[in-house]
């Protein structure tokens, strides 16, 4: 596989429960696809959810897919978000 590149650079937007833990476990999951984190900004923060935009370098755009298919594994109980268009992943408390 050819190393990640900011031309294959994604920006995926996450909605999870709040937790201590959130975006440690965002970035573990692009590691494990593969990916190179670059940001992890908190957009919002409430006392029982967060929105994360998660933005990673990617090598192809199939990598890209595969990365961004791999953050809701990361949090529990996700699901593709309405459609809003406010967050790719909606993700509850378990």
């Amino acid at each position: 596989m050819a190393n990640p590149s900011p031309g294959y650079s994604i920006t995926v937007r996450v909605e999870a429960p709040s937790s201590y833990q959130v975006t440690s476990e965002l970035a573990a999951a692009v590691g494990a696809a593969g990916g190179q984190v670059t940001a992890l900004d908190v957009v919002e923060s409430h006392a029982d959810r967060m929105i994360v935009d998660v933005t990673a370098n990617t090598s192809s755009p199939e990598h890209a897919d595969r990365v961004a298919d791999a953050i809701p594994s990361a949090v529990s109980a996700c699901s593709p978000a309405p459609a809003s268009g406010r967050a790719r992943w909606a993700c509850a408390t378990a």
